[in-house]
């Protein structure tokens, strides 16, 4: 089977999702099968027609962050019926901006589908709610990343409660928030790394910087910007707590990161964190920011830091890998073949 992954903007772009789609094409290759990259930026639809037909393409998997250019697309490709189109879906955009146009238009792209790939139980139910016609479904979460130590002498023996927020400097991942909470908390001595692009929303980044220097924590919060996968992999252990504070999030590929490391997580995130993380165990849900200093009044004892980053650890070893996850994939694609 010919294989494509069609995508909005550049695969090498540092975010979660397309962090997802660049391990799905190597663990789909490492399977020997023939996958094809290609981006739909500067393309027609009739152009990115007459490519897949020309490459004589089976699957055509989509990450629907595009969805309304690629709609279009998909009426062409299905008067084709040798195309099987599959939706990659990250997230449901009309979940988050609670726009009727946006439910209106997600609900035609769905119905030009063949089949769904869903990063998460979370989003699979949200697509269910969208009044759009049932497709075949796999909730494919993302892979395990590669082992690492489960611990670190340098997170043990800090000082200070070290904190890292992993999340590009954008309104909906409430790092504003997060530093007026942690602002209100005098009696625990705690230290913040910002890691994400502060480039993408300017006047945020703004704002964050302003309320860093109104509450005088220059000396304690620090904005590293947009770091490198190997620099992220330096800086994940020298850390106590990942904390989330973002609205909503579909599945959070930073929660697989921190469990690497054997990072405990203290999540705000409506969606699938809410069921990922085992309060208590591998770290804390909680719906409000204002429930911080109670997390961090717990996590400030290093043995429970110690007991949960080992649940942390072993969670991870028990993550499928992502070789796993190409064959869950291929055996889903074989199905289309069969009927």
């Amino acid at each position: 089977m010919n294989i494509a992954l069609l995508y909005p903007g550049q695969l090498h772009t540092c975010s979660g999702g397309y962090i997802y789609n660049r391990s799905l094409l190597a663990a789909l290759r490492k399977r020997e099968l023939k996958v094809i990259d290609l981006s739909i930026d500067n393309k027609t639809p009739s152009q990115l027609a007459t490519i897949l037909e020309k490459q004589r393409i089976s699957f055509l998997i989509q990450d629907s962050l595009a969805y309304s250019a690629l709609t279009p697309l998909n009426l062409i490709l299905r008067q084709s019926p040798t195309i099987s189109i599959l939706g990659l879906i990250h997230n449901i955009h009309s979940h988050l901006d609670h726009s009727a146009y946006s439910l209106t238009a997600e609900q035609e792209y769905l119905n030009t589908l063949n089949g769904l790939i869903c990063v998460s139980d979370t989003i699979a139910s949200a697509i269910s709610s969208l009044n759009a016609e049932p497709k075949p479904c796999l909730v494919l979460n993302p892979g395990r990343p590669h082992s690492a130590p489960a611990c670190s002498s340098e997170r043990q023996n800090s000082e200070s409660l070290k904190l890292i927020c992993v999340a590009h400097l954008l309104p909906p991942k409430r790092q504003l928030e997060l530093i007026q909470a942690l602002a209100k908390i005098h009696e625990i001595d705690w230290q913040l790394t910002l890691v994400g692009s502060m480039m993408l929303d300017r006047n945020y980044t703004r704002k964050i910087q302003q309320e860093i220097q109104h509450h005088q924590l220059t000396s304690k919060v620090t904005c590293l910007g947009e770091v490198s996968r190997e620099d992220l992999s330096v800086l994940y252990p020298q850390q106590d707590i990942l904390v989330q504070p973002s609205q909503f999030e579909s599945f959070g590929l930073v929660l697989l990161e921190a469990f690497q490391f054997g990072i405990p997580v203290v999540s705000f995130a409506e969606g699938e964190p809410k069921q990922f993380i085992k309060n208590g165990e591998t770290g804390f849900w909680y719906p409000e920011l204002s429930h911080l200093s109670q997390a961090l009044a717990e996590l400030s004892s290093p043995n429970i830091r110690n007991r949960m980053s080992e649940a942390c650890y072993q969670q991870h070893l028990r993550w499928p890998s992502w070789s796993v996850q190409a064959e869950r994939l291929e055996n889903f694609m074989q199905t289309f073949l069969q009927s």
